[in-house]
Formats: C-alpha cells, sequence, structure tokens
C-alpha cells in the first residue's frame, strides 16, 4: 500500500493485490486496474503493441485469479481496451455480468516496427514515460 499525499493530505491511496490488480480508493469511489493476462509474446519478452494477440494459458489462469480477487467488489461496469487480450480478460474478470465497455482511447500504444520485436536489454530506458522517442511507423512519446 502507498499513498499519494498532497500538503501532507493522503488524497490517493494504492494497494497492489497483485503484479495485475491495482484497486485506487478516493473519495467514495475506488478503481480498479487490472492489466492483461500473459500472452505469448510477453511469455517471450516481445512488445505487444497494437498486436492483437491472445491470451495463453498462464494469461487465462492470471485472469482467473484476478477475478477471485475483485470478485468482493461491487463495480459497476468494466472499461476495457478493444484488443483482444484486454477483451478476454474483461470478460473472464466479469463475473457480476455487469457492462463492458471496450474504447479505443486506451489501446497499447503503436510502437510501429518494434512491434513483436524484442524488448531491449535497458528495459527501465524503454518503459521510461518521460523519454522523447520516435518510433519508425508508430507513435512517439512526448
Amino acid at each position: 500500500m502507498f499513498s499519494v499525499k498532497k500538503r501532507n493530505q493522503t488524497i490517493l491511496d494504492i494497494k497492489i493485490s497483485s503484479f495485475f490488480v491495482i484497486i485506487i480508493k478516493r473519495w467514495n469511489m475506488k478503481l480498479i486496474f487490472v492489466r492483461h493476462g500473459q500472452t505469448d509474446a510477453n511469455l517471450n519478452n516481445l512488445i505487444n503493441g497494437l498486436n492483437d494477440g491472445v491470451l495463453n494459458e498462464t494469461g487465462i489462469e492470471q485472469a482467473k485469479e484476478a477475478a477471485n480477487k475483485i470478485d468482493t467488489y461491487d463495480y459497476d461496469f468494466i472499461i476495457s481496451s478493444p484488443l483482444t487480450r484486454a477483451k478476454q480478460t474483461a470478460e473472464i474478470i466479469n463475473t457480476k455480468n455487469k457492462k463492458i465497455i471496450y474504447d479505443d482511447r486506451i489501446v497499447e500504444r503503436d510502437f510501429g516496427d518494434y512491434t513483436l520485436k524484442q524488448v531491449p536489454e535497458n528495459e527501465s530506458d524503454w518503459w521510461n514515460a518521460k523519454q522523447v522517442k520516435n518510433y519508425e511507423n508508430g507513435e512517439s512519446v512526448i
């Protein structure tokens, strides 16, 4: 559990239940973020980007595990990327059969020619959101 504070007042508590379930509590609202389960690209340390891969057996089990962890929460709906790996995860965790909204605005970023290539050895630089990087035929981060 860690907190975000402003002027010594906690404004956001974040509890990481597992590596892919994050519960954010703020006022009387809870946002639950669930990362999609594992794909073969993840397993092989490849950059997924907009590749529309499916969950592998481990990914399906991870989604089921996430479903068990969030099953005690009352949620109103699920918002998911329309990519297959995210859709599968959303469908598995939707144990209460609530509405799933698929939103193109939350798809993975486009890594262009880097899609399905090995993640560079210095992975911390790769995922640095502040890094200015242009991806050939893909999106840049500014």
